[in-house]
Order: C-alpha cells, then sequence, then structure tokens
C-alpha cells in the first residue's frame, strides 16, 4: 500500500486485531505523502522487507499491531513523524529504524517482543526515544550512533547478548535518563564523549551494568546494583558523582583513565567496591565505602610496557599501586531516581 501526494489523510482501522493488512512476502505501507495518520491496523508478514515504511514528515503511526518484517517501521530521510502506543514483534532484523538525516522524530511508548537482532536502531540526530518496553531480544535493546538524542524512561529486559545488551552507543553526545534496564548481557555500552547518563536503574546484568569509554561524559544520579561489574570506566576527564553502586561483584573498575572524578557515591555491599589498572591522576572525593573511616585505600596496578613496534606487547614489569579517597564520608547519600 503506497500513500503518496500532497495532502493529509486518516486512516483508521475499526479494531486493530482484526483489521488485518498482510504483505505475503512484500512491503506493506509506505508513506510517502505529508500529516498522515494510520491507525489500529494489524500489518504483517513483509517478511524480508518493511512493514510501514515513512519518508514524508509530520506522519503518525500509532496504536498498530506489527509482525514477522525485516524491520518493523522504518523512518527514511524525514522529520517530524511520531510512532506512538504500537505492537512489534517477530523481527530478525530491526523492530523501529531511523536512518541518519531524519531528526526530531518521537518514538514513545511502544512494545517490542522478542527481536532477532536490534529492537529501536537509530542513526540520526536531535530524536527522543521515550517510555518504550523492549523485552526478550537476542543482541541489542536500543542502538544509536547519532548525536543529540534524547533516550528516557524506556524498559529494557533480555536484550542477551555482552556486546550489545539493553542500549548500545557508538558515538556522538547524548541524555540517557531514567531507563531501568535488566537481565541484559550489559546494560548500557556507550562509546561517547559529552553525554550525560543520569538517574537510570541498571540491575541483575550478566556483565558490566555501565561500560563507558570517552571523555567528559557525566554519570550521576544512577542506581547500579546487581550486576557482575557496576560501572567500567575508560578514557579521561570523566564525573562520576551521587551514583549508588550496590550488591555488585566490582563497584567500579577503571582502566587506562585518567584525570576522572569519583564524588559523592555510595558504595555498599559490593564484593569488591573499587579497582583500577594503568589509570592515573584520578581524583576520589568523599565516597561513602559501606563503613565510617577516615581514610580509604583503592588497590590497583600499574602496568610498564617495553617500548617496541609491537602492537599490544606483554608488560615487562607490573607494580601495585593505590589511590586514596582522604575524605570519605561516614553516611551514605540519599540517592534515589
Amino acid at each position: 500500500m503506497l500513500i503518496h501526494g500532497y495532502k493529509s489523510i486518516n486512516l483508521i482501522g475499526e479494531d486493530k486485531d482484526t483489521t488485518v493488512i498482510d504483505g505475503g512476502g512484500n512491503g506493506v505501507v509506505h508513506l510517502s505523502a505529508n500529516s498522515v495518520n494510520i491507525n489500529g491496523f494489524t500489518v504483517q508478514n513483509a517478511s524480508s522487507k518493511i512493514g510501514i515504511q515513512v519518508s514524508s514528515n509530520y506522519n503518525n503511526v500509532s496504536g498498530n499491531i506489527i509482525s514477522n518484517s525485516d524491520r518493523g517501521i522504518l523512518i527514511s530521510s524525514s522529520f517530524g513523524n511520531i510512532i506512538a502506543g504500537n505492537t512489534i514483534f517477530g523481527h530478525c532484523n530491526c523492530g523501529i529504524k531511523i536512518s541518519s538525516s531524519s531528526p526530531d522524530n518521537i518514538v514513545t511508548e511502544n512494545i517490542l517482543l522478542g527481536w532477532h537482532r536490534i529492537g529501536i536502531c537509530l542513526s540520526a540526530c536531535n530524536n527522543t526515544i521515550s517510555a518504550n518496553n523492549l523485552s526478550g531480544g537476542y543482541y541489542r535493546g536500543i542502538s544509536l550512533a547519532g548525536k543529540d538524542n534524547v533516550i528516557s524512561e524506556n524498559i529494557i529486559s533480555g536484550a542477551g547478548s555482552l556486546w550489545g545488551g539493553g542500549i548500545y552507543c557508538y558515538k556522538g553526545s547524548n541524555t540517557f535518563s531514567k531507563n531501568e534496564i535488566s537481565s541484559c548481557g550489559n546494560g548500557m555500552k556507550l562509546i561517547t564523549d559529552f553525554s550525560n547518563i543520569k538517574d537510570n536503574i541498571i540491575s541483575n546484568n550478566n556483565d558490566v551494568g555501565i561500560y563507558l569509554s570517552g571523555v567528559f561524559n557525566s554519570v550521576s544520579g544512577n542506581i547500579i546494583k546487581e550486576n557482575k561489574v557496576g560501572l567500567d570506566l575508560f578514557r579521561i576527564s570523566n564525573i562520576i558523582w551521587k551514583n549508588s553502586f550496590r550488591n555488585n561483584s566490582d563497584g567500579i573498575s577503571l582502566y587506562h583513565g585518567f584525570s576522572n572524578i569519583i564524588r559523592k557515591n555510595n558504595f555498599v555491599d559490593n564484593t569488591n567496591d573499587a579497582y583500577f589498572e594503568d589509570s592515573l591522576v584520578n581524583r576520589w572525593k568523599r565516597n561513602y565505602w559501606d563503613k565510617p573511616g577516615i581514610l580509604y585505600v583503592i588497590k590497583g596496578k600499574l602496568n610498564i610496557y617495553p617500548i617496541t613496534p609491537e602492537p599490544f606487547p606483554p608488560p615487562i614489569l607490573t607494580l601495585t599501586w593505590f589511590n586514596f579517597d582522604l575524605f570519605p564520608a561516614q553516611e551514605p547519600y540519599d540517592i534515589e531516581v
């Protein structure tokens, strides 16, 4: 079904459970006209094609059931669209995809179940992905490679891959706030600069709660609990403040990190609160470490490597190294999401 032209149109199904558009192995619905409202349909069996493709502006795709397509909804080279309240399942590639050159779209309150590769895939800038519920996917819940996007209030569970997990970000400065991520491989894997990671609940993930590699990121107000590692931190000049690290095997680990600030966090009931390796000039300030004390010692190691053209040579000497929190907090901070 191709909808094109210059006039807005409302396409309303009588009952989304019984009003069916069946692709029979082909692409099902393609919106090339602006300001189209499509609501109340079951869109199914696009097979290796696209369930609903949007290549125009200011459309509203809401309240539909979309199943058994390679991509459930594709937004390509368009802006100002709203994708809301749809149920999407049975997709072998991607549930919702926003391609490059597609800014200012809103994806909200959708339910995505059992995707094979990526639940929501975002390659554009200035989009909002909020209040979606994603569960039972094989690889990644939300994957993005754009900047100035807001990823907020999503619930993600059961995204199993250690290389992807709940949220994966490859580049760009973005905001990740008030998401709840549990029972994934990794909670968040973020390779990003100048991003804000705040007020998330990251719990019970198989490997790392938050993996962060980048510069000038802020990590604040997060509840990070019951993961193998709470936070894996790489690179320089990040601020980690007012987070709760609780019941993780390792609370926070720093690798090749420099000039990071770890300040006013709670470390409670972790097997090991903090560790660092090949990391210098990091500042630990006024954190709470399970119990009061006048000084807290963080043990790590410093490797000495040979000068050689060989990439990644083994160290020739490993030194035990220490960092100190000179004025640890005597009581835990009140940190709530």
